[in-house]
C-alpha cells in the first residue's frame, strides 16, 4: 500500500476535525497518479493534459470497468476535497469505500493488451498528422 493509502487510513481511524477533506485530498492524490501512469503509455504527452482528458483516454489503457470506477471515485472524490456551505462532508464509510476502491485499482495491475495500446497510438499520430495539413 502506498505512503498516501496509508496516510488516509490513519486520518480515518483516528478522526480528527479536517479529517474528511484531507482522506480526500490523499487518496484523490494517488488515483491521478495512477491515472498519469498509465495515461503516458499511450502518450507521454497525455501527462501534461487535464485529469478530465486523462480520465477519457484511460479506457484505452486498462479495461473498462477499471476506467468507470477511476472515473466514479475521481469526481467523488473531488466532490469531498470542495467545501460547500449546503452540502455535508462525506461519512467514513463513502470514504472508506472510496479509498479501498483506488487501492485495488492501484494493486490490480492489470492492462488492455500492448496491441490496443499501439493502435490507439497510431491513430492519434494519424490525427496529429491530418489536423496539421
Amino acid at each position: 500500500m502506498s505512503a498516501g493509502l496509508s496516510a488516509a487510513r490513519a486520518l480515518l481511524s483516528n478522526g480528527t476535525r479536517s479529517w474528511p477533506r484531507g482522506c480526500a485530498f490523499l487518496v484523490r492524490m494517488e488515483l491521478e497518479e495512477w491515472v498519469r501512469s498509465h495515461s503516458v503509455t499511450l502518450d507521454e504527452n497525455l501527462a501534461n493534459a487535464s485529469m478530465r482528458s486523462q480520465l477519457m483516454c484511460l479506457g484505452q489503457t486498462v479495461q473498462e470497468d477499471q476506467a468507470v470506477r477511476a472515473t466514479y471515485s475521481w469526481h467523488r472524490l473531488s466532490e469531498a476535497c470542495h467545501q460547500h456551505a449546503y452540502e455535508l462532508a462525506p461519512t467514513v464509510g463513502e470514504l472508506r469505500f472510496l479509498l479501498d476502491e483506488v487501492q485495488s485499482l492501484i494493486e490490480s495491475g492489470s492492462t488492455v493488451s500492448d496491441s490496443i495500446i499501439e493502435s490507439t497510438a497510431a491513430l492519434i499520430n494519424l490525427g496529429e498528422g491530418i489536423s496539421q495539413h
